[in-house]
């Protein structure tokens, strides 16, 4: 069934260039834009309560993020499932990859930031789901993922982020205190310009 699925999606792969081009930039790029929007939201200009709240939702995705693919890395370790295109005839549309195929890091580095976003800033969170699922869609369209590799990658995402979600006290305690020491940056940073 997972190879079916991929070769249904990976079979499309070299008939059309325009197709081809716009999913490798998406493989390829979309992590860099996810940066990019957390960068958005540390920054974006709002009520000092909301600018608190938008810096302590990226402080909490990226360390949700973090936790996903220290899982995911342990997973490697005990399991390596081979990438298809070592197995199957494939469209392999980048460079070869020699870690595991299971589970998806790309997958779970997109759903780990996006779902505790989602839950504080609903326009940058949707936006950052979009992106997800675009991302774990070019994955397998390039050849270098199964279909259940990006599904297990947004799964052990989502299962941290719940984990996460029930020991709000100390990651919150984390987050107000990596604030300070943002904030004992800037305000360096200014007298400097002074």
């Amino acid at each position: 069934m997972d190879y079916t699925i991929y070769s249904l999606i990976n079979g499309s792969a070299g008939r059309f260039v325009a197709l081809d081009k716009t999913m490798v930039f998406i493989a390829q790029t979309f992590p860099y834009l996810f940066a990019i929007t957390l960068l958005l939201l540390w920054f974006k200009k709002d009520t000092k309560e909301r600018v608190v709240a938008n810096r302590k939702v990226a402080i909490f995705a990226m360390m949700t993020m973090l936790i996903a693919l220290g899982i995911n890395h342990i997973i490697g370790f005990v399991y390596f499932r081979p990438r298809p295109y070592t197995l199957h005839a494939a469209h392999l549309l980048v460079n070869p990859s020699v870690d595991p195929s299971f589970p998806s890091d790309h997958a779970t580095f997109a759903f780990a930031l996006a779902l505790p976003i989602l839950v504080v800033n609903k326009y940058f969170g949707r936006v950052m789901i979009a992106m997800s699922l675009l991302l774990c869609f070019s994955r397998v369209y390039i050849g270098i993922h199964y279909p259940l590799d990006v599904v297990g990658g947004a799964i052990i995402a989502y299962a941290t982020y719940k984990v996460i979600q029930r020991f709000p006290k100390y990651f919150d305690y984390l987050a107000t205190f990596m604030l300070k020491i943002w904030d004992m940056i800037v305000f360096r940073i200014e007298r400097l310009k002074e």
